[in-house]
């Protein structure tokens, strides 16, 4: 059965002059089956009679002859003084309700061309909203494009310095590979001071020295920034043995910590107690025990406020010390796409900017006569940047700088540095270590050992155990040297040289003294620590002495300082 509601609606399409074809189509349209739309339009037909059943009537008077009428004259509306007719009102049609379903294909039967579908007012919203979308997606899309693939060079390296200076939070890592032939810079500033130094940097012979760090700060709390190095530093020309320095500093809540994580043999200096070890130091102790320098703030991370950061950035601006003279290959850093350039190095915008950074962060000036002086022996050889093509932030830094030797032309220095960053703006875990000691600890073991002691420990108090001690130290000392021979054939291995023939002092030359710098040929495989005379140990000297008798193949050490006129002495 039919619903009756859906007759009337039929019914009343039918009165408002649609075809009852159309209708058809639209009820199929709806799921109406074909036995149910014939059933609707069976219900709505009305039988026609022929003409015999037609009855005849009188003739139909005629109508009485009428004057069309006459339109009335249109009202006329006057506003500011301006006369406008108003239309008369016509007839509205009924709304009819909107419908989601697609428009019918409209066929105009006289000329049988088909018209496209009327669209519903709100298919028409919808489809003007979509073009206008479309529009600023291309417009955006495009604007992206050109920054990220169409901009200059120094467009993008002024955007990588508005991004820099924003930056407060990021992981770093450093490579510096230093090569200097015969001693260099490094020799000459040796040779100028002592020439135990000298002896030091290899004077004679190409030195390479490679230094590594990594770390990372965290400036958002500016109240309580952090920071955080790992360092360490190789060379393969030591003297007194490898060479291996490393340390580890962390800087929070205005606290300096410091531990020393490998310490180069110094012959006549042990630091050894030093290792692995946390050292602590508040900021303004730090800077007045130590002199460190951060412009007028009393602390050793300098505080840098906003209009500062505006300043350098404008700085850059007004004096770009680094150009881009070639575009290189586009390249990836850990998934992230580089711009890549070669970059040109302007010593005198480089200078200029220096002098400008010193006022806006209120540092002691530079000396601008040792500035170029140091200026005029470097060169820049190479020096390439990556750069984020979305965010503008520099990944990496690779430079090589030649410097040339100050007296000797023909030396030269060469330096390979590698900067990398990553993590930019986000959080670093930097945690203050546990049972860090003072920073009073650490200058009574360094006076501990000046005076004489492995570690801080108490002079006996009468002569008489001052001389056990030193028949004590004696015995170990040739002990460990006894050691050193039998474990290298029967010789004596030592980075100072032979054994002395004679008595000499067990020390270090160049502290005006003749001795022998043993101390690292026996510290710590043969002794944990080189003993030192209770009264006369000290820096540079144990208070001992020794020499080899190369005919009886025997070593002799004594204690020169053996009080009341007692002879110590031992020979193995």
């Amino acid at each position: 059965m039919v619903n009756q509601a859906l007759i009337d609606v039929v019914k009343n399409q039918l009165a408002g002059g649609i075809g009852e074809q159309e209708i058809r189509e639209f009820l199929r349209r709806r799921g109406t089956s074909d036995d149910e739309v014939q059933e609707i339009f069976k219900a709505l037909s009305v039988r026609v009679p022929t003409l015999s059943e037609i009855p005849v009537t009188e003739s139909v008077p005629a109508l009485p002859e009428q004057s069309l009428p006459v339109p009335a004259a249109p009202e006329i509306s006057v506003a500011h003084g301006i006369e406008r007719e108003i239309p008369p009102l016509q007839p509205s049609a009924p709304f009819e309700p909107l419908s989601l379903e697609p428009a019918p294909v409209r066929e105009d039967t006289s000329s049988g061309i088909v018209l496209p579908p009327v669209l519903s007012r709100g298919k028409r919203i919808i489809r003007i909203g979509s073009i206008i979308a479309s529009v600023v997606l291309v417009l955006v899309g495009g604007a992206y494009a050109y920054t990220v693939y169409f901009a200059s060079p120094e467009q993008i390296l002024d955007r990588m310095i508005l991004q820099v200076r924003d930056v407060r939070a990021m992981a770093f890592a450093t490579e510096i590979n230093v090569t200097a032939s015969g001693g260099s810079l490094f020799a000459t500033a040796a040779s100028s001071t002592n020439p135990f130094a000298g002896m030091l940097m290899g004077q004679e012979q190409p030195t390479k020295l490679t230094v590594t760090s990594s770390g990372a700060f965290d400036f958002r709390d500016e109240v309580s920034p952090k920071v955080s190095i790992l360092f360490e530093a190789d060379t393969d020309k030591w003297p007194l043995g490898d060479f291996a320095l490393g340390a580890e500093y962390r800087n929070l809540d205005r606290k300096n910590y410091v531990k020393v994580n490998n310490i180069p043999d110094l012959g006549f200096f042990s630091l050894s107690f030093l290792k692995n070890k946390w050292f602590v130091i508040e900021d303004k102790e730090a800077k007045t025990q130590l002199g460190a320098s951060t412009g007028s703030s009393e602390t050793v991370i300098p505080d840098i406020t906003q209009e500062q950061r505006n300043q350098l950035a404008d700085a850059w601006g007004d004096h770009r010390f680094l150009t881009v003279n070639k575009r290189l290959s586009p390249e990836e850093i850990d998934g992230v796409a580089m711009h890549h350039f070669s970059l040109a190095f302007d010593k005198e915008k480089f200078k200029e900017w220096i002098i400008v950074t010193d006022a806006i962060m209120q540092n002691e000036p530079t000396d601008v006569s040792e500035m170029d002086e140091t200026l005029s022996f470097l060169n820049v050889d190479a020096m390439e940047t990556w750069i984020g093509k979305r965010d503008s932030l520099p990944y990496k830094y690779t430079a090589q700088i030649s410097l040339r030797d100050k007296v000797d032309a023909s030396r030269m220095t060469t330096m390979n540095i590698v900067l990398t960053g990553k993590n930019f703006g986000k959080n670093q875990e930097i945690i203050a270590p546990d049972g860090a000691q003072s920073f009073e600890e650490v200058l009574q073991g360094i006076f501990g050992q000046m005076l004489g002691a492995g570690a801080p420990t108490s002079v006996p108090a009468t002569p008489q155990a001052r001389n056990d001690q030193r028949r004590k130290d004696v015995t170990l000392i040739a002990d460990a040297i006894k050691k050193n021979v039998s474990d290298n054939g029967g010789t004596f291995m030592c980075a100072t040289g032979p054994l002395p023939q004679k008595a000499t002092f067990l020390g270090a030359a160049g502290f005006g003294m003749s001795g022998y710098a043993i101390e690292s040929c026996l510290v710590p495989k043969y002794l944990p620590a080189m003993p030192k005379d209770p009264t006369k140990g000290g820096l540079g000297m144990s208070g001992y002495s020794a020499y080899y008798d190369s005919v009886t193949k025997r070593i002799t050490v004594r204690a020169p300082y053996a009080e009341e006129g007692s002879k110590i002495t031992i020979t193995k």
